[in-house]
């Protein structure tokens, strides 16, 4: 028995056309969320790029101060025992307490006259002195001194993402007649 084609038709009434249109709008809201989702891991992708230059800069930074204190006598400069007109990223012990926004290395606002600047524009360091003179426990030698410094550096990077690094850095400072320790206590 033949098939009849033109009934078959009319009783479909539009079922296929229903069927696909669903399908491709199925396919239509993936194909928009792929592009979403993309889009989110390539910003996030870029925040962290920028997020690593700004701890890279700050890291530069604290380099930079450890080789400071670790030059010559600088880790004995009076502005560790007074903050002056000179040394403005040099702190006493207990200056930076966070007891104000100027004092907070977090909240205050990082410039010439509070931190030093690695390059033009680039990371900034300040150094507090935390203490000095203190004995290493379990040294053979009694004169073996060293002064103990914190390290804050802050980077910045293209974007304006900030990060911060904090160390405790010591400088061996003792000499025959424990000068280098004993005037700056």
């Amino acid at each position: 028995m033949p098939i009849d084609l033109i009934h078959t038709h009319a009783r479909q009434k539009g079922a296929v056309l229903v069927t696909t249109s669903i399908l491709l709008v199925a396919i239509l809201i993936l194909g928009l969320v792929a592009i979403m989702v993309a889009r989110s891991e390539l910003k996030i992708s870029g925040n962290l790029q920028y997020q690593t230059a700004a701890l890279d800069q700050a890291e530069t930074a604290v380099a930079a101060a450890e080789t400071w204190l670790k030059t010559g006598t600088n880790f004995s400069k009076a502005a560790f025992t007074a903050r002056g007109a000179n040394d403005l990223h040099l702190y006493p012990a207990g200056h930076l307490n966070g007891s104000s926004s100027d004092r907070d290395p977090l909240r205050m606002s990082w410039n010439d006259n509070n931190s030093l600047a690695v390059a033009s524009a680039g990371p900034r360091y300040l150094i507090e002195r935390i203490a000095s003179g203190k004995s290493i426990e379990g040294s053979s030698n009694d004169k073996t001194r060293i002064n103990l410094y914190r390290i804050i550096a802050r980077g910045e990077s293209a974007r304006g993402s900030v990060r911060f690094v904090q160390t405790i850095f010591s400088v061996r400072c003792f000499d025959v007649e424990q000068k280098l320790c004993s005037d700056y206590n």
